[in-house]
């Protein structure tokens, strides 16, 4: 690794050079810094990178090679992840925005897992899935009510992302037979720093969550 000073002085040749504004990434750092996290981390917690943060192939390459998944949201991120050498078994699949055709997409790449963000969404990947004849693993996005916190998109007013867990619960499993679902993707806070409240929204989701499973037969996997 090239110490800073080295970096620096590399740097200043190229501002030197070019005419024009840049971006200058320092992936040593970054790789650093991934590695610091990954060692405190226990074997059963996945780390998942958004994509839509930064797409650049080289910054995907080195969340690719430590392991981490990557969370894409769109067409375009889905090929410039699997274009980075990321595998499916390590892309989540989440945004609101999600078509038939774009599931089609999902599935045709084997993408490990799809967060569903509402019952359409549902009913769509459950039709797709059967023309495929394939068995998504899924999780349902629920939206709970602004304990503690609000909405990371400020305030406290419904948002697109997910649905309450009483829309879930008039679910039809009918037709959502071809679904493997996993469980349920909850997160909807945002800027929260401190530990008592943080712990107080987890606990209140853990409990919600439950219940939502039980009454909807899903084993929280």
């Amino acid at each position: 690794m090239k110490t800073w000073t080295e970096q620096r002085d590399k740097l200043s040749k190229v501002m030197n050079r070019l005419d024009s504004s840049f971006y200058f990434y320092n992936l040593d750092h970054l790789k650093a810094h991934l590695q610091s996290i990954a060692s405190v981390i226990d074997d059963d917690v996945k780390l998942w990178y958004a994509c839509k943060a930064n797409p650049y192939s080289g910054i995907l390459k080195i969340f690719r090679n430590l392991g981490f998944g990557i969370d894409v949201a769109s067409k375009g991120e889905l090929d410039q992840v699997i274009a980075s050498g990321v595998t499916t078994d390590h892309i989540i699949a989440t945004g609101p925005s999600k078509s038939r055709k774009y599931f089609k997409e999902l599935l045709d790449n084997d993408v490990d897992i799809i967060v569903l963000e509402s019952l359409n969404q549902a009913y769509w990947l459950n039709e797709v899935a059967s023309q495929l004849n394939k068995t998504p693993k899924v999780l349902l996005r629920v939206q709970l009510s602004w304990q503690g916190g609000s909405s990371v998109l400020g305030g406290d007013a419904i948002t697109p992302f997910g649905v309450e867990d009483e829309s879930w619960l008039t679910m039809d499993r009918s037709k959502t037979d071809k679904l493997d679902i996993l469980g349920f993707h909850v997160f909807q806070w945002g800027n929260l720093m401190e530990l008592d409240r943080l712990k107080t929204i987890w606990w209140h989701i853990g409990e919600t969550i439950t219940t939502l499973a039980n009454s909807l037969n899903i084993p929280l996997k």
